[in-house]
């Protein structure tokens, strides 16, 4: 009886440390990819944790995305963050998450999440009731069309958010080949009553190592919004 509360035990421990986990209201389903059993090589980085989360995520080989919900006018504080080679992904978004005690993690489809601790903003929540997007374009042009649609335009209204200035900003950054390539044939998706971070995330799990990023700024009597992509 108590060698089998101790594996119990055990099992239960081993649950816990895979990632702080998400509340109930982000949709999540189950996926095959262990961020516990990737490992990173040695890191040394500072800024946001956009930013930190950004590199972290992609020298893990995965695509992800990013919400957070800034109080004034900045892009969030710049830290430091040392990780050393053969940390695990999993325990270097915890690190990440550490950082930012306002944010904590979790995998959806094999995306990387870091969205606010509780609810998930509003705008993110809206609900699309169609939207078709090309899985062989840019994640950016796909993500730009999804912003601009009229239920995301309509839901920050209500909000009060207005769309912040891109100019200076990470968006669309060429990472790897920047040279022209030929076009190739659409293969073209039919989304039908998927909230937008859902089909933020199906867009960029379609690509490799890409991360769209969500912010709102509620600077003085001004609120904000940006929806980017970071890395394509």
């Amino acid at each position: 009886m108590t060698k089998h509360f101790l594996l119990i035990t055990i099992y239960l421990l081993l649950i816990q440390s895979e990632g702080r986990r998400f509340n109930a209201n982000v949709e999540d389903s189950s996926t095959s990819v262990k961020p516990s059993m990737v490992v990173l090589p040695n890191l040394t980085l500072s800024g946001t944790t956009l930013e930190t989360f950004t590199s972290v995520t992609r020298a893990g080989g995965m695509s992800g995305g990013i919400a957070r919900v800034l109080d004034g006018c900045t892009r969030g504080p710049q830290k430091p963050l040392a990780i050393k080679e053969g940390t695990t992904l999993s325990q270097a978004l915890d690190i990440v998450a550490g950082n930012d005690t306002r944010s904590e993690w979790h995998i959806t489809d094999a995306v990387v999440n870091m969205l606010p601790v509780g609810p998930v903003p509003p705008l993110l929540q809206v609900r699309i009731h169609g939207f078709k997007w090309d899985q062989n374009a840019s994640a950016a042009d796909g993500i730009a069309r999804l912003r601009d649609s009229v239920e995301v335009m309509e839901r920050a209204r209500q909000l009060g958010l207005e769309m912040g200035p891109y100019e200076g900003s990470a968006t669309a950054i060429c990472i790897r080949n920047c040279s022209e390539s030929p076009k190739s044939q659409p293969s073209w998706k039919v989304e039908k009553d998927a909230t937008l971070l859902t089909l933020l995330n199906r867009m960029v799990q379609a690509h490799d190592r890409v991360i769209w990023a969500y912010s709102e700024n509620h600077c003085g009597k001004t609120n904000r919004f940006l929806l980017e992509t970071i890395a394509e």
